[in-house]
């Protein structure tokens, strides 16, 4: 099961740190296939892409993906926003990340 982390990162100074602790806990529970977009920097230079270049890039790796989880904050992102949206159409599992590790 592939599991794509969701949260707040436009105007989140700790995104990075916040994706990082999602990802440790997640892989600490057993889960080894996860996506975590706040990686992305690692693999290309993300300031030289656009919002919406970043988010379109986002959406595909999403769609490869079973499981979303939402990380504390959601509710006030856009990306997050229109992340839940392809994960409701894709009848994809959709989960608060506190209540997915608590199992």
């Amino acid at each position: 099961m592939r599991i794509y982390i969701s949260g707040p990162i436009t105007d989140c100074p700790n995104y990075r740190r916040n994706f990082a602790e999602a990802q440790r806990i997640l892989e600490s529970l057993g889960y080894e296939d996860i996506v975590n977009p706040a990686e992305l920097g690692k693999v290309c230079n993300t300031e030289k892409f656009s919002y919406a270049e970043i988010l379109n890039i986002c959406k595909e790796f999403l769609r490869t993906c079973e499981v979303l989880l939402l990380l504390p904050g959601h509710e006030r992102s856009h990306g997050c926003g229109v992340e839940e949206g392809i994960a409701e159409e894709r009848d994809m599992i959709i989960m608060e990340f506190e209540d997915f590790v608590r199992g």
